[in-house]
């Protein structure tokens, strides 16, 4: 998953990435945006793309 960003007008985090088939995303599921839900699942890593100025 890559982390998009924050809506304040949803307020609410977004990722985009991958998740199976029974979790459905902004547009369906697969790859996809998806509303990032801190209580679900877990962080492994995070870190800054390389090459991307900030």
């Amino acid at each position: 998953m890559l982390y998009m960003g924050y809506d304040p007008n949803e307020d609410k985090h977004w990722v985009f990435g991958a998740r199976g088939k029974s979790s459905k995303g902004e547009f369906g599921n697969g790859v996809d945006l998806f509303e990032l839900e801190p209580d679900r699942g877990r962080l492994i890593a995070h870190g800054k793309i390389p090459g991307l100025k900030y």
